[in-house]
């Protein structure tokens, strides 16, 4: 990840991730939007070159996240439900 930039998730594919200093304003949140096929940030930065660490935060936070399990497994498959009888021994 990239040095001292915390990433925080606001939703929708937007993250905040907060600008070092030299883009802005010291703790000033950036926003950055990530796409299907294109990610952008509102900094002068990524205006100007297509590219910041502030992306490339959110890129690392993405590719480092834990995955969430889904809620919903579907039936029989939830750990805290036991199959129906006709099916707890195996036989149909």
């Amino acid at each position: 990840m990239t040095a001292g930039l915390d990433v925080d998730v606001l939703g929708s594919g937007r993250y905040a991730v907060p600008c070092g200093g030299s883009c802005g304003g010291a703790g000033v949140p950036h926003i950055v939007t990530i796409g299907r096929a294109i990610a952008s940030c509102d900094c002068p930065g990524h205006a100007f070159r297509q590219g910041c660490r502030h992306v490339d935060a959110v890129t690392a936070y993405l590719l480092l996240a834990p995955v969430e399990p889904a809620t919903a497994a579907g039936p029989g498959l939830e750990r805290d439900v036991p199959l129906p009888d006709d099916q707890a021994d195996g036989s149909a």
